[in-house]
Formats: C-alpha cells, sequence, structure tokens
C-alpha cells in the first residue's frame, strides 16, 4: 500500500484477512518516545476500487504493550517508516 504523507510517498506492506480487511504492523519515529516501542497496529477496510483509507488516529498498541507475556509481530524492515506518525494511542503508562 502506499500512502502521502507532507509530500512524501510511504509504502506499507499488509496483511489481508479472509474477509478482506487488511491489518498492518508498524513502527515510525515516534516509536520509543511517545508510542509503544516494538511497533502499533492498524486495520482498515477491505479495498475498494483499489484503495483504503489509513486513518493513523485509529493506530493502537498491540497486546504485548500491557502484557508481559503476550508475543507480538515486529514490523518487517519496510514498515519502519522513517517519519513521525504522531496519531493513534500513545504509550501506555503502567
Amino acid at each position: 500500500m502506499i500512502f502521502s504523507l507532507h509530500g512524501q510517498e510511504y509504502r506499507l506492506e499488509a496483511e489481508t484477512y479472509s474477509n478482506g480487511r487488511l491489518f498492518i504492523v508498524f513502527r515510525d519515529l515516534t516509536s520509543s518516545k511517545e508510542t509503544y516501542p516494538a511497533a502499533r497496529f492498524i486495520e482498515t477496510d477491505a479495498p475498494k476500487d483499489g484503495s483504503v483509507e489509513l486513518d493513523f488516529n485509529k493506530a493502537h498498541n498491540p497486546p504485548c504493550a500491557y502484557n508481559p507475556y503476550t508475543t507480538c509481530p515486529l514490523p518487517s524492515p519496510g514498515n519502519r517508516l522513517r517519519v513521525e506518525i504522531p496519531a493513534g494511542e500513545k504509550t501506555y503508562k503502567h
């Protein structure tokens, strides 16, 4: 999936659920500072006419952010964005 932010183009790899919805694991430059260090998750509706609405306000922490006994997927190298995404869920404070 390709998206633009501040005039720059970025790519994200997504997994597809059986119902067509997309699941994305990503990191950005807010990771470890403002957001969970390992990654955040975002889900979208199934693509319509070849595109999806990518709403980073819906980015959320994985279960491993809350429970030390949970394992979570890490983002692929291509999903480690070199830009800040200052939206969505922030770091969980115990």
